[in-house]
């Protein structure tokens, strides 16, 4: 346990990101990139870029834009790295038989010395996500195959994390599913 919280502290903000290290995974992501380049992912970006049309999501995919992967300079990914890897923007979850007692010594001893290299920045604007009527939307590619989606989309108002809250997530959930099922199963059918 020590020695993983030691390997996490060092990501948290010790990360030197070496310029031959950073032209190496470059070309990693890039590849990556290319095999991922297909019709079942191009329907999902133009999914998720009409649901939500307001803010970034599709655009930012975790794989990242092309244009930036091959040209981000190591000082612009370093100043991206100490700006957002902050203590105030860190979860770090612990799951396991473990000691409680042991471990927040571990946990004092691995990050008592974690803070910010700069001021706070304020979060990035991820956009908003309006409610909507019934819409609809045709994507085609010559690759793809034809499928067919009912999705809602509405904005989630903020509210507090509570074993009811999820609760009623939960059963959203199942009868989302419920419904999906039937859907597919009645789709299969002549």
């Amino acid at each position: 346990i020590d020695r993983s919280l030691f390997v996490l502290r060092e990501k948290a903000d010790h990360l030197r990101i070496p310029q031959a290290e950073l032209d190496k995974e470059r070309g990693v992501v890039l590849s990556e990139q290319r095999l991922r380049d297909t019709a079942d992912y191009r329907a999902f970006e133009a999914s998720m870029r009409f649901m939500l049309p307001e803010t970034p999501v599709a655009d930012r995919v975790p794989i990242g834009v092309e244009s930036v992967v091959a040209n981000a300079s190591r000082e612009r990914l370093l100043e991206f790295y100490r700006t957002y890897y902050t203590p105030n923007r860190t979860t770090l979850v612990a799951v396991g038989a473990i000691d409680p007692t042991q471990f927040i010594e571990l946990l004092k001893r691995n990050f008592a010395s974690f803070h910010a290299s700069g001021l706070d920045a304020s979060n990035p604007d991820i956009g908003r996500v309006p409610a909507r009527g019934l819409e609809t939307k045709l994507h085609y590619d010559v690759e793809g195959h034809a499928s067919v989606a009912l999705q809602a989309v509405k904005p989630l108002p903020p509210e507090a994390d509570t074993r009811e809250r999820r609760q009623r997530e939960l059963d959203l959930y199942v009868a989302n599913s419920i419904i999906s099922r039937r859907l597919a199963t009645a789709a299969l059918k002549p």
